[in-house]
């Protein structure tokens, strides 16, 4: 915490005041002017609001001659109230414990204030500015005991409050402007107002989430693409607030939503704090396909503070409820955690999402030159040249899967061959079997190539090397293959197009075959007779 005063700590109280902001911060503010009112704003970007107490009530006056620049001077303590009264020094008695003198009433039924201010200056030792105010420290303790007890006013956070009386204040968080959402209380925070004004900036941080999907070039990132049945890497990092060691415990917890067409790997679920493997310590439940890793007290884990990270490890694998193309197949995760060090109220992160992305092909197989659909003509695709290097020479299975055997995919009647679940990348497709009369294809390549801006695709291509192919749909009968514009691929579908065309194989015909034939199978006759006439003149000759 900060705070702005053109003032300087002095005389009584000085030293109580060096804690006038605690948890996390211990810094004192002193009014500028004799008793008048005081005046107070806090800072802060959250929708929340503060509740203050006055703990003393005081005369404020500035002290002048100190280098030409001033500093004040409270005096006159009193207690507030009763409640107050009494709630302060039940915990200083609780702390001095049965061995060491308590504070007792006096004749008039009352504490003397001005000894219980001088114990808590030499009690309170050690803070400043920056400090961090631990859960078991003295002031942190005041502040809980105080919390709960009638509030004397509220204070909007950057809205200036003024005529309050001049003393000694305590302000926290209203807790039920924080009882939803992504928010978090500040530290308590003590002060002296009275004649001047003070600014406070609150100290306190909001926990956040980082998500990262790892891509098929080792990346890390927002998206990827992948195959149906392909494993994928997940990532997760959370922070904690900067003044978790206010609190008695730490709750803390991982709410990571797969989606349908996702499935978790669940033995590769693993958390890790400065690289120590924490796994064990953390509960792991999952259910309708909700992971969730949740701790009761993240402080019971040896080496947690504010700049702790935590992070999860997991894989997840595409399965055939993957959406194709459009935005993805999204996966959100919120960390909830602990956002009052003096309740059990919980706050949620704004959620973060990964996303991962396939695509379909649709093969059409046609007569190169009349565009007239064929069926019947079986294919192989194969991985060519993908961004995983991994599944480079596997072939494509009807569900889109990959594995290392052939599978033959059949054109329909329409002539359509259709597969969802491809990653980007290139791929050949062999016709192995052609329709009846037509020729077998020359093996063609096709590739998906996409474009990403962080989280969502912006751009889906495709395109085709080979002969009598087109990347897209041919509609005309012009005895060319020309591909409609904007055919070749759709984002939103995430379909890409390719036409491959057959020639069909022709008996031309020859004149005068028949002629030839007949003239061939005469002249063999008349061979055939005249050699057995010379066979039978040669044996009369002999006789």
């Amino acid at each position: 915490m900060k705070i702005k005063s053109n003032q300087k700590a002095s005389i009584a109280l000085a030293l109580m005041l060096s804690m006038s902001c605690v948890a996390p911060t211990v810094v004192p503010s002193f009014a500028a002017a004799g008793t008048e009112k005081g005046t107070i704003t806090i800072n802060s970007d959250q929708e929340v609001k503060y509740k203050g107490f006055k703990i003393f009530s005081g005369k404020v006056k500035p002290v002048e001659g100190d280098g030409g620049g001033a500093s004040a001077n409270i005096s006159n303590l009193e207690w507030a109230s009763q409640k107050i009264e009494d709630a302060v020094v039940a915990v200083i008695n609780d702390e001095i414990g049965e061995s060491g003198t308590k504070f007792a009433k006096d004749a008039t039924g009352h504490y003397n204030a001005q000894a219980v201010a001088t114990y808590l200056s030499t009690k309170i030792t050690g803070t400043d500015q920056n400090t961090i105010v631990a859960n078991d420290n003295l002031a942190n303790k005041i502040a809980k005991a105080i919390k709960g007890l009638t509030k004397t006013t509220d204070v909007t956070p950057k809205e200036t409050k003024n005529d309050l009386d001049p003393g000694y204040w305590l302000f926290v968080t209203d807790p039920d402007t924080i009882a939803t959402g992504h928010k978090n209380a500040t530290a308590p925070i003590f002060t002296v107002l009275g004649g001047g004004d003070v600014t406070i900036n609150e100290k306190t941080s909001l926990p956040t989430i980082d998500k990262k999907v790892k891509g098929a070039n080792g990346q890390w990132g927002l998206s990827r693409d992948s195959q149906v049945g392909q494993v994928v890497d997940y990532k997760l990092t959370g922070t904690v607030s900067k003044n978790i060691a206010t609190y008695d415990k730490y709750s803390y917890s991982f709410e990571d939503q797969l989606p349908a067409g996702m499935d978790l790997v669940e033995d590769s679920v693993k958390v890790s704090i400065g690289g120590v493997d924490v796994t064990a310590k953390f509960t792991k439940e999952y259910t309708n396909r909700l992971l969730k890793l949740s701790i009761e007290n993240l402080k019971a884990i040896d080496g947690v503070n504010a700049d702790t990270n935590v992070l999860v490890e997991y894989k997840a694998k595409l399965n055939n409820d993957a959406v194709i193309g459009g935005t993805g197949n999204e996966n959100t995760v919120k960390v909830v955690y602990s956002n009052d060090p003096h309740t059990n109220s919980k706050g949620e992160s704004k959620p973060v999402t990964a996303k991962d992305y396939a695509f379909k092909l649709k093969l059409v197989k046609v007569d190169k030159d009349t565009n007239k659909p064929l069926k019947d003509a079986k294919f192989t695709i194969k991985v060519k040249n993908p961004a995983n290097t991994e599944t480079n020479g596997k072939y494509v299975q009807a569900d889109g899967t990959l594995a290392d055997t052939e599978y033959k995919f059949t054109s329909s009647d329409e002539g359509i061959v259709a597969v969802s679940g491809l990653e980007a990348g290139t791929y050949t497709i062999t016709e192995t079997d052609a329709p009846e009369s037509y020729k077998v294809a020359e093996p063609i390549d096709f590739t998906i190539s996409a474009t990403y801006d962080g989280l969502n695709m912006t751009a889906l291509n495709n395109t085709v090397s080979g002969d009598n192919v087109i990347a897209g749909l041919d509609t005309t009968d012009d005895r060319t293959m020309n591909a409609v514009d904007g055919s070749a691929s759709d984002l939103t579908s995430g379909e890409v197009r390719v036409t491959l065309g057959d020639i069909k194989e022709t008996d031309m015909p020859l004149t005068g075959q028949g002629g030839i034939m007949a003239g061939m199978a005469l002249g063999g006759g008349i061979f055939l007779v005249s050699a057995a006439m010379y066979i039978r003149n040669k044996k009369q000759e002999n006789c």
